[in-house]
């Protein structure tokens, strides 16, 4: 089964989330990728502001201004690593000072998600977390116990990038790609230990919470969830 058309209609229409970019996953994969989709929808906490920029249309959600007030998007548990997902969301940080920001697969709520520099949960993704003297995007997993926590070597900010994350169960790996807002690789690992077992269910969580009195915002242009049809 080859990719969605730009009109597909398996993306959740209730937030407005655009299509990705056809260039966003490997033509090679065409005949073993099937689309997901949200099917299990997307929920908002902070409110879902349709949006509009030269980088295309984004949803903005918005926290509250008190410390620990959290924001962002999450689905409902929609994958695990043993359907060897391929997920991928275009994305922008719109603050980098005084906040901790997740975007991973994970089998956490939102709010405790980012709740935590090292959550109790099983997930895999990125981190800028303040709280933790992070200066670089954080590439990271975790099997419920132990965090692997890797340096991307690339500097946060707050530009349009691209993340990946592609697990495949029989390697018992993860991947992790960031790219930038043209979608060149800027970064890439593959991690084999502390990944979340294979039958654990996983939800999408893209989202902050704020570690001082100020309001944040999460910006979301596009998501997909991909899974390998020889599973």
């Amino acid at each position: 089964m080859g990719y969605p058309s730009q009109g597909s209609a398996k993306f959740n229409e209730n937030v407005m989330l655009t299509r990705l970019v056809e260039s966003g996953l490997a033509e090679s994969d065409a005949s073993t990728l099937d689309i997901e989709g949200m099917f299990q929808g997307i929920t908002s906490t902070g409110g879902a502001v349709p949006t509009i920029d030269a980088n295309g249309t984004f949803v903005r959600s918005t926290s509250g201004g008190v410390s620990g007030d959290d924001t962002g998007l999450s689905s409902e548990l929609t994958t695990r690593r043993a359907h060897n997902p391929k997920f991928e969301i275009k994305f922008k940080f719109a603050e980098i000072t005084t906040v901790r920001r997740w975007i991973v697969l994970t089998d956490l709520t939102l709010a405790t998600q980012v709740a935590s520099d090292s959550p109790a949960g099983s997930f895999a993704g990125i981190r800028l977390s303040t709280d933790a003297s992070d200066t670089n995007f954080r590439f990271t997993c975790k099997d419920g116990t132990t965090l692997n926590n890797q340096d991307s070597g690339i500097a946060v900010d707050t530009a349009v990038h691209y993340l990946r994350i592609e697990f495949d169960d029989t390697a018992g790996t993860v991947t992790l790609v960031l790219f930038n807002s043209s979608h060149t690789e800027q970064a890439r690992v593959t991690l084999t230990a502390n990944l979340p077992a294979a039958g654990t269910n996983l939800r999408i969580v893209s989202a902050c919470e704020t570690r001082d009195a100020v309001a944040r915002t999460v910006d979301n242009y596009g998501m997909a969830i991909f899974k390998r049809s020889s599973i």
